[in-house]
């Protein structure tokens, strides 16, 4: 067994998925001493099979078990995990993502503990589903399968012949051989899962299989109605991937947008059917767009062509926002500057896959381009606590002709002289007081009687923007002109700019969603 030696062991079905995650691979930091080797299981009858090939293989201490769409983006990542394991030989796996409570019926769709980004086709998943371990590491009762990584070999139960549960299960068949299983502190997410949505009749099979292993750990049987939903929701996923790549195939854009305006609100477990509502979006934005610029996917005759160029076009995008070479973005660039892919292919796929696109948008935005006027609005009424850093994230835009106009209606603190120690330090900032306390929608209206931008932005008087909030905006409405306001993500704060989004979930869900038609947004 070779101590000084770290296996990377992956089970491989896609080879364009595998190649990603190689890039990724090849980009960490190996320690002094240390090498690494990459196994590959191609056509593995499920993942415990492969997994248990390749470690039978392999002589290697440590061992990296990695799914094929996830991307490591913790560069120290093998110095973090050697840290961990070398400090406790009682630890056996450790995992990024993993839950505290084994439910008796063996149910695995949601994990507590960890953290990961997470992509399922219209966003990465909400980041606050997870809670962070409170040391450095904390002890759990079942990983998560994105990323395990062991210092000690246990043989895979080869009993499960699929792809959900082989993680939940090497954590049983770990701490029956005494090693702890543990999760790591992330101060930022060391892994990217590239598709988070889980195959239902997969999972299904592998639960039941599940259950047949371990009865004294899951003793209850799922209800028949909530198999039976979950299978059908499989089933229809199935469908609609078949009619929706069809209908792309012929061209039929129109048709599939106005058949997706209907299906955007029933969301289904499947990649490929949120892809397609992806560049069907793309698609009108393109329409609506002064470039006049179609993606040379929409030219495409067949589904895998188009999926397999778009999705080299995200990850390129991905690597762009983790601050990776890549001799992609290069081609990337040219092909935008050609005109075969559209800047509104660019903004859509990196808003809904990264968290941050600030790298993005300075890339594909270099251009000096008009800055019309925009009348930044902001009512305020006893907001002492929080208008200072309100006026402060909009007077630090990166957008700069603004002009910034506060309504006080009325205030009872001392909002008012600060708005007013604003007003002298800043040009851009005019001040209205109300004479009588009256009302926000009052106060707003007096606000925009007196704005001379193009364009009106408002801001609550206790909401922080993103330094780089207008900038995006106004571009945006700069290239579709036919397009009458647009909205942005949020976070919702709480004490000392803590994010409490978890608490709010109605309210972040509503604004962090697919597009709605205008429609629904006023509703």
């Amino acid at each position: 067994m070779d101590e000084r030696k770290i296996d990377f062991i992956v089970c491989v079905s896609e080879s364009i998925c595998c190649e990603e995650c190689m890039r990724y691979i090849s980009d960490l930091i190996i320690p002094d001493g240390y090498r690494i080797d990459v196994l590959t299981v191609f056509e593995a009858e499920g993942m415990t099979k492969g997994y248990n090939e390749a470690m039978q293989e392999s002589d290697a201490k440590y061992k990296v078990y990695l799914r094929e769409d996830t991307f490591l983006l913790n560069r120290n990542f093998i110095a973090d995990i050697l840290d961990i394991f070398q400090k406790n030989d009682r630890i056996g796996m450790l995992g990024v993502a993993g839950t505290d409570v084994l439910l008796d019926n063996g149910d695995f769709l949601k994990w507590n503990i960890g953290s990961i980004m997470a992509y399922d086709g219209r966003c990465i998943k909400d980041h606050f589903e997870l809670r962070q371990t409170s040391a450095t590491y904390e002890k759990v009762e079942a990983l998560e399968g994105t990323l395990i990584a062991t210092q000690y070999d246990v043989s895979w139960r080869e009993e499960l012949t699929g792809w959900s549960f082989y993680s939940v299960s090497q954590s049983v068949e770990m701490k029956k051989q005494g090693y702890e299983v543990v999760v790591p502190y992330q101060e930022n997410a060391w892994c990217y899962r590239d598709n988070a949505i889980i195959n239902a009749e997969d999972y299904e099979k592998d639960h039941s299989q599940m259950q047949k292993l371990y009865p004294e750990y899951f003793p209850t049987r799922r209800m028949g109605g909530e198999v039976e939903k979950y299978r059908e929701n499989g089933r229809m996923a199935e469908q609609m991937r078949e009619l929706l790549t069809r209908y792309v195939e012929i061209h039929l854009y129109h048709d599939l947008g106005k058949l997706l305006e209907r299906q955007r609100y029933n969301w289904l477990p499947d990649m490929q059917v949120q892809e397609v509502m992806n560049l069907i979006e793309i698609y009108s934005l393109e329409k609506m767009s002064t470039e006049k610029v179609h993606c040379k996917w929409f030219e495409m005759n067949q589904w895998k062509e188009m999926y397999q160029s778009y999705r080299n076009m995200r990850w390129t995008l991905l690597r762009m926002a983790y601050g990776r070479a890549d001799s992609r973005i290069s081609e990337l660039e040219k092909a935008v500057a050609a005109g075969e892919i559209s800047k509104d292919a660019i903004r859509k796929t990196a808003n809904i896959s990264s968290n941050d696109t600030s790298d993005v948008f300075g890339c594909f935005w270099k251009e000096k381009k008009e800055m019309p006027l925009v009348s930044v609005v902001m009512s305020v009424y006893n907001g002492e606590k929080f208008v200072a850093e309100t006026i402060e994230s909009v007077l630090n835009q990166t957008y700069s002709n603004i002009e910034v106009i506060i309504v006080d209606d009325c205030s009872k603190d001392g909002s008012r002289q600060i708005i007013e120690k604003y007003q002298k330090k800043d040009r851009r900032v005019r001040t209205i007081l109300m004479d009588q306390n009256s009302n926000v929608c009052v106060a707003g209206n007096q606000a925009f009687a007196n704005a001379n931008g193009k364009y009106v932005a408002v801001i609550g008087h206790d909401d922080i923007w993103r330094e780089d909030k207008i900038e995006k905006q106004i571009t945006f409405l700069e290239e579709h002109p036919d397009v009458g306001i647009c909205f942005t993500w949020i976070e919702v704060l709480g004490e000392n700019g803590v994010t409490i989004s978890k608490e709010y979930e109605q309210l972040y869900h509503m604004m962090n969603a697919d597009n709605y038609t205008a429609e629904n947004w006023l509703r």
